[in-house]
């Protein structure tokens, strides 16, 4: 007995090693990832296309260089959305078309760099937060993004990897800004507008937050430069938007009403956790945020930088307000939406879990935190693998008969386009879908012989082409 105490102790004592914390509050973010990844299929590299990925990734092989989405018109402006301007995720997906060594092995490839892109992510937003809280807060805030549904959605969907890669640069210009603020080095001012610029190539929802999150943190400090520098930045990334799509700000969508604004704020708790359980979560931090607004007025400015970024994330979903309304119940291709909010959201958490003095209340709000979001993270997986399998039998179909005719009723209709050209190389079926006019159909031209299918669910079913084509 005597020995067994003096074991737990002895462990006890390497616990409190700060030498010893960062590297086991690293290893548990990694293996709540590796959990997620590989024990519960969370994405991970044995998934296959989705929606967008076929045509983004064929878009991306045809270039040359990776340098030739920033600067030739007809690939800076996105195929899908053309007025968003994301370079860098067509670069990313550029080096994945090298890295691969055959067309069969690129859904590999994409989805283990997107997988690591999380990891990755996950550390720094973990490091960023060791810098103001305790790490074993950092470790759980890092954890709780990792289970949030936004998190698992850009996991499964490749085309989404432009928010992990978009918030890894955010991080980073936040490392770069707090050393800044610390040192005062050039250096790092520079390294912090750099990686700025990279975040704001990488999905344009960063454009509005991170210039906002490093503008109030300098000043605060009282760095006015090098807020004009952040200023300069902005302008050049605005002057550069403009001359690769022009003026235009409107989205595809229809502007929403004011009621729809209204009635987007009171569901962003729903959104983000998928279910009414963000109800709780929300009200908890909201609640604790008051609390230290209460009894600590020196804390007074970190709660007011939380709450405007919030609130310039909230605002940057409104063009997609009525996408957002129309998908709120459950997991949806439009949870990935919620990222950035979810991201401060977490972050919030962390800070909160930091500025509890107990540690059994500290830990039981972070137990209970890590229950909401690991029951959000499976009906997430779930939901999920729903949404894809159907996609990925069909694709298969479609591959395994290219001599054969399909009819598929895929929202996504653009995907069996994007399929062809990036199997352009290989014997490829005809595949009618929504997005083709009734001309467009009347001109295809098959051989009688040639078989006839729907594709009903993943399932292709044999129907005459008469029949089908009613």
């Amino acid at each position: 007995m005597t020995r067994i105490v003096a074991t737990l102790s002895a462990w006890s004592a390497r616990l409190e090693d700060r030498r010893v914390q960062p590297i086991l509050s690293a290893a548990l973010v990694t293996l709540v990832w590796a959990t997620l990844v590989f024990v519960l299929g969370a994405g991970g590299p044995r998934d296959y296309w989705f929606e967008d990925d076929p045509l983004l990734f064929a878009i991306s092989k045809s270039a040359a260089t990776p340098i030739s989405f920033f600067v030739e018109h007809s690939l800076v402006q996105h195929a899908l959305n053309p007025v968003e301007v994301v370079p860098m995720l067509f670069a990313s997906f550029w080096v994945d078309t090298r890295i691969a060594s055959s067309i069969d092995t690129l859904p590999l490839v994409a989805m283990a760099h997107s997988a690591l892109s999380t990891l990755l992510a996950a550390l720094l937003l973990q490091r960023l937060l060791a810098r103001f809280v305790p790490i074993a807060a950092a470790a759980a805030a890092a954890c709780l993004w990792l289970l949030l549904p936004s998190t698992q959605s850009t996991l499964e969907f490749a085309s989404t990897r432009c928010y992990q890669e978009g918030l890894v640069f955010s991080l980073i210009a936040l490392l770069f800004c707090h050393r800044y603020l610390e040192r005062d080095r050039v250096a790092d001012l520079a390294g912090a507008l750099v990686a700025a610029a990279f975040a704001m190539w990488s999905k344009e929802l960063f454009v509005a937050t991170l210039p906002t999150l490093l503008g109030l943190l300098l000043l605060r400090a009282r760095r006015y430069r090098a807020f004009f520098a952040l200023v300069v930045l902005c302008f050049a990334c605005a002057s550069y938007r403009i001359w690769a799509v022009g003026w235009t700000l409107r989205y595809a969508m229809d502007p929403p009403r004011i009621t729809d604004v209204f009635a987007l704020a009171r569901q962003i708790p729903r959104l983000s956790f998928a279910s009414g359980i963000g109800y709780v979560a929300w009200a908890l931090v909201l609640a604790g945020l008051a609390a230290i607004v209460v009894r600590r007025p020196e804390r007074r400015g970190i709660v007011a930088i939380f709450l405007v970024t919030t609130l310039v994330a909230w605002l940057t979903l409104l063009p997609i307000t009525h996408a957002l309304l129309q998908h709120n119940t459950g997991v949806t291709v439009w949870s990935r939406s919620l990222f950035v909010v979810n991201t401060i959201f977490a972050a919030a958490c962390g800070w909160l879990l930091g500025e509890l003095r107990q540690r059994r209340a500290a830990f039981l709000g972070a137990t209970f935190v890590f229950a909401l979001g690991t029951y959000a993270a499976l009906a997430s997986i779930q939901a999920w693998n729903s949404l894809k399998q159907p996609l990925w039998a069909e694709t298969l179909l479609v591959l395994q008969h290219p001599n054969a005719v399909f009819i598929s009723d895929a929202e996504a209709h653009w995907y069996f386009e994007g399929l062809e050209r990036l199997y352009r190389d290989r014997p490829f079926p005809v595949v009618i879908h929504k997005g083709m006019s009734r001309a467009e159909i009347a001109h295809i031209q098959v051989r009688p012989d040639v078989p006839w299918y729907r594709l009903e669910g993943g399932v292709m079913v044999s129907c005459d082409p008469s029949a089908c084509l009613q």
